[in-house]
């Protein structure tokens, strides 16, 4: 639902450390896209109070795995910079806030 790897499969009342989806209860009523936007809305903030956090852990880098983020240009700055180019439809960014979104460089990549 909200992309994080998980150790066991996202069914079977597993929890999901992350967003806190319960599969199995918490999809039942609701589809994954629906639940991600409600987590996105919410802050995205990491859930289980008994698995620790991963260093570095960032919501909005694992999205790229249920999210369809795809690179569809590279357009270059007139100081030569390169930089990629991802078209989403408003339906993808609807739950996103402009603090969500962060353009990356290519140095920073």
């Amino acid at each position: 639902m909200c992309g994080y790897h998980m150790d066991d499969p996202p069914d079977d009342y597993n929890i999901c450390p992350s967003c806190g989806t319960e599969f199995g209860y918490h999809d039942s009523g609701r589809t994954h896209e629906e639940l991600r936007q409600i987590w996105l809305r919410s802050g995205a903030q990491w859930w289980s109070p008994v698995d620790k956090k991963p260093d570095r852990w960032n919501p909005y880098a694992q999205l790229p795995g249920v999210v369809d983020l795809q690179p569809t240009a590279t357009a270059t700055t007139s100081g030569a910079q390169s930089a990629t180019v991802i078209y989403v439809t408003r339906d993808t960014l609807s739950a996103w806030t402009p603090d969500m979104i962060r353009v990356i460089s290519s140095a920073d990549a």
